[in-house]
């Protein structure tokens, strides 16, 4: 991949030596692929889900039954063929802390692109406990509304704390 029109205004070193993480790749593609052409050298994604017909118009993949961190591979390699891509086809409370430990070792930045509450507490819960930068594409359930949410080390207010009332109507829910 060809860098030299943003070396003047990325550091494109830091870039390629910088990995991003995501759970749900269907709707963080098109931040994933903005990275990916800054440069950023590794990205590991987790997402259970294949590809269907609804998801070629809402998130750019275009594999229908293919899985998504596969359908996701394909995207981000045509743009820069020395990605390295690490897809895990399953849910993310499906993998052990030990293992989420190892793989985040060198993560510059967490994303969590999911419809799913769960999901989003559980990056919150992550980027606390390992003290890693993260970004919520805050999507409703069925991607009715939605935020982006930002969390850096040194801020005060985490996921859970900005979003308190989302939190407390989950576990109201919860309890009916």
């Amino acid at each position: 991949m060809n860098t030299d029109r943003i070396q003047n205004v990325l550091d494109v070193k830091a870039m390629e030596n910088s990995q991003a993480a995501i759970i749900g790749t269907g709707g963080g593609m098109a931040v994933l692929s903005g990275l990916v052409r800054s440069g950023l050298g590794a990205v590991i994604a987790v997402d259970p889900d294949v590809v269907d017909a609804t998801n070629v118009a809402r998130q750019g993949h275009h594999e229908i039954g293919a899985s998504k961190v596969e359908a996701a591979r394909n995207i981000l390699t045509r743009i820069n063929p020395k990605l390295n891509f690490q897809g895990l086809s399953f849910r993310h409370d499906e993998i052990p802390d030990a293992t989420w430990d190892k793989l985040l070792k060198r993560t510059n930045l967490l994303i969590l692109a999911t419809d799913s509450f769960e999901a989003q507490a559980f990056g919150n819960r992550l980027a606390l406990r390992l003290n890693i930068p993260a970004m919520w594409i805050g999507l409703y359930p069925d991607a009715n509304a939605g935020e982006i949410v930002w969390w850096t080390p040194d801020h005060e207010d985490c996921f859970r704390c900005l979003l308190e009332k989302r939190f407390l109507k989950q576990e109201a829910n919860r309890s009916d």
